[in-house]
């Protein structure tokens, strides 16, 4: 209960000794049932199977899968049999329809100037609207978010604190969550600015 509470999250991967040994997850609504039991659980005693997936499987198919079997979340493995992570029902459908947001979520601002050349960007910004508003001419048409954007200029798998100069803007990844750019600092060194 105490990890629930620390971490806010709804299931648990349990493993052992390893990551790649999985146990199971255990969900929080099957621990919260045990909250006034007098006698001890064993977490392990509320661990439910996992469902494995390949990495290699399409978002379409994962979904389509997911539906079939009516699982929300699984286990997925690595051309080698080792753990890629964890997928959720609301990944694939946001990797399809776009960043959902519950009302758990924190509402974002896609954009704040922290001075005349400094702003704070969600990675989810429309490469459009940051265009627009740092006066930029960004191009990629399979791409439409400044995070998409940055990653396909770096080429590789974006760390937290990187640095990046594009077109005369140096753009500092300052969050990323599962390899994905949460948010950016951009500081704009242009010479001179389009009005």
């Amino acid at each position: 209960i105490d990890l629930i509470n620390r971490t806010g999250k709804s299931r648990i991967l349990v493993y052992q000794n390893k990551v790649d040994n999985i146990a199971g997850i255990i969900y929080a609504k099957d621990i919260l049932r045990f909250f006034d039991y007098e006698n001890d659980i064993r977490a392990i005693e509320l661990v439910r199977a996992p469902y494995f997936i390949p990495e290699t499987k399409s978002v379409l198919s994962s979904l389509r899968e997911f539906q079939k079997n009516r699982i929300s979340i699984a286990v997925v493995i690595d051309e080698y049999g080792g753990v890629a992570g964890l997928v959720t029902m609301e990944d694939i459908i946001e990797e399809i329809v776009g960043e959902l947001q519950d009302e758990l979520d924190k509402e974002e601002v896609d954009y704040k100037a922290l001075s005349d050349d400094t702003y704070l960007v969600s990675a989810k910004m429309n490469l459009d609207d940051f265009n627009e508003e740092i006066r930029t001419s960004f191009e990629n048409e399979n791409i439409n978010t400044i995070g998409g954007f940055v990653i396909s200029k770096l080429e590789h798998l974006p760390r937290r604190g990187e640095f990046i100069t594009i077109e005369g803007l140096e753009i500092k990844i300052l969050e990323i969550h599962k390899h994905r750019i949460n948010r950016l600092l951009v500081k704009d060194t242009r010479k001179e600015k389009k009005i």
